[in-house]
């Protein structure tokens, strides 16, 4: 028996068990992770009359293939409209969130999933609009592959079906039933949203970013999903960033493939990207030629971990020189100026984004945490001064948020716990609803935790904390990670994709063409570790407790992003 028949023999008795009798529409797809996905369908039959027919033009069409999953897609139910309504509802919708199946035509011979319209952006065009559009292009270029026909040209009252598809799929190791939830809709079905889940989907994801880390230790900085386009720019603030989240993966896990990646990373961004100034250092963009704040203060972040990790202190004396530069960057009324010119280190951009300073000040905060040199928290300080005054909280920063639960470990004072209630107070709503990913939303959640935890200990805690509703902020946090999930490259979404084996166990933006890229990615796997180590301490003490303050474990099982 060959390996598609061996996927079927799992797959097909769900189906039978789960499908209608009679079967509308079927979708069949199989990919050997080389290339996309083979689909095919069947329409208007008894269930195994139409799972044969399309099993049997799918078998045809892979060639002799070996397909490491198998994947069915059944109608549940359908909605007919006009296709004027239909283009209507696609430009009402987020770019690639159209979740329904498609039939063009009266028979049904021209069918689509919905996975096939997404992942061949069909309804996708690039440009500054957030909304769906027709794909001509696109369209008829599939069209013409699947169906030897370009897109039909039809009349704005003639009917089209919208459908809502159910189905499930099958591996050599595990058959899985799809989730029908809106947002979860094509992946995997969870039952339990368990910590291992969030620490197998991270541990998988570091291992990805690993495999991007070439020789030399330059990244494949990424790619636009659908056609494998890569990303031709690159950027060393994020460069930076991706070893932080590799650290701290590499802090849960003990990969060594991930310890050799960080150090290849590291030595080539100190060897290319350094600048100095005197006795100020900087890491250069070298695309842009600008020295930014950011880049300054998440290498203080990385290297910091990286020392403490790695037991190797080669970068002391860096980071002490990246640490000047930042505070060279500071103004007297403890503000930062965020955009240096390399070629002369004039001022290029007072600023910028918010992002900037929050990664400047806890940048300094982590060395801090190394050298306690009092020099470090007085700048410290000084822009947290600023940054009360010019009520940054409004910005509802996740940097700011990692800011401020560490300079509460340090300084624990009135102002910077009101200051970091404030950079979540009124943010909940959207935290919890947003629908697009945003991993961001989740670290700014985890950081503001680990402070409240440690603000309920406090004298003054209980009055601060008075305004917070703190069942409103568990509700927003955990169905943040939840939505989370639903931007992993799981097998059976990334089968759909040009090039399934380069994406796959990675993250994705959808709204901007299934973007993969190291730094997105780097969120994800900081913010999973994060939760799960969140989890696992609630599960343990079963009380709402920050891991990162929970004395009596032990320190390589915790995440240092938040320590």
């Amino acid at each position: 028996m060959n390996i598609l028949s061996l996927l079927e023999a799992s797959l097909k008795p769900i189906f039978l068990s789960r499908a209608p009798a009679h079967i509308r529409t079927l979708f069949l797809s199989a990919s050997d992770f080389t290339r996309r996905a083979v689909t095919c369908h069947a329409v208007n039959l008894p269930a195994e009359t139409a799972w044969n027919c399309a099993f049997e033009a799918l078998a045809e069409r892979m060639c002799g293939k070996k397909p490491l999953i198998l994947r069915a897609d059944w109608e549940v139910s359908r909605k007919t409209v006009t296709y004027a309504e239909f283009l209507q509802k696609v430009e009402k919708t987020r770019r690639n969130y159209f979740r329904f199946g498609l039939i063009l035509d009266q028979f049904g011979a021209l069918a689509l999933s919905e996975m096939e319209i997404n992942a061949n952006a069909l309804l996708y065009k690039a440009g500054d609009n957030p909304r769906g559009c027709l794909n001509r292009k696109h369209c008829d270029s599939y069209m013409q592959k699947h169906f030897q026909r370009n897109w039909p040209d039809l009349a704005l009252e003639s009917p089209v079906a919208l459908l809502t598809l159910g189905g499930a799929f099958a591996t050599e190791s595990s058959v899985h039933l799809l989730s029908e939830q809106k947002l979860a809709q094509g992946r995997r079905h969870l039952a339990q949203h368990s910590p291992e889940l969030f620490l197998d989907c991270a541990k998988r994801a570091s291992r990805y970013l690993s495999r991007q880390c070439k020789a030399d230790g330059r990244f494949d900085y990424g790619c636009f999903a659908c056609f494998d386009r890569p990303i031709p720019t690159y950027n060393t603030l994020r460069h930076i960033s991706t070893i932080w989240s590799m650290l701290c993966a590499y802090q849960a896990f003990r990969e060594d493939e991930t310890r050799q990646a960080i150090v290849r990373a590291t030595e080539y961004c100190v060897q290319h990207f350094l600048r100095q100034n005197k006795d100020c250092s900087y890491f250069e963009d070298v695309e842009s030629g600008e020295l930014k704040l950011g880049s300054n203060g998440c290498a203080l972040i990385m290297l910091s971990l990286y020392t403490e990790l790695i037991h190797n202190k080669k970068y002391l004396t860096l980071m002490r020189s990246l640490a000047r530069g930042i505070v060279s960057m500071q103004e007297e009324d403890g503000s930062f100026v965020h955009v240096l010119a390399s070629r002369d280190f004039s001022l290029k951009e007072r600023m910028r984004i918010v992002y900037y300073d929050g990664e400047a000040v806890f940048g300094l905060l982590k060395l801090y945490r190394l050298t306690q040199e009092e020099w470090l928290l007085t700048a410290a300080k000084k822009a947290f001064a600023h940054f009360i005054a010019s009520e940054h909280w409004r910005h509802h920063d996740h940097w700011l948020s990692y800011a401020v639960n560490e300079i509460t470990r340090v300084v624990p004072e009135e102002q910077y716990f009101l200051f970091g209630i404030g950079n979540i107070q009124g943010y909940l709503d959207f935290v919890k609803k947003r629908e697009t990913a945003y991993p961001t939303l989740l670290e700014l959640m985890l950081a503001a935790q680990a402070m409240l935890s440690r603000l309920e200990r406090l004298s003054f805690g209980p009055r601060l904390l008075a305004s917070l509703d703190r069942t409103a902020f568990d509700e927003a946090m955990h169905s943040r990670a939840e939505l989370l999930l639903n931007a992993h490259f799981w097998p059976e979404l990334a089968m759909f994709f040009q090039k399934p084996a380069r994406i796959v166990d990675s993250f994705f933006i959808r709204h901007h063409a299934f973007r993969v890229r190291i730094d997105d990615v780097q969120h994800f796997v900081s913010a999973f570790i994060g939760y799960a180590q969140l989890l696992q301490a609630r599960n343990a003490s079963n009380a709402i407790v920050s891991p990162i303050d929970n004395a009596g474990q032990d320190k390589n099982t915790i995440c240092s992003a938040l320590e």
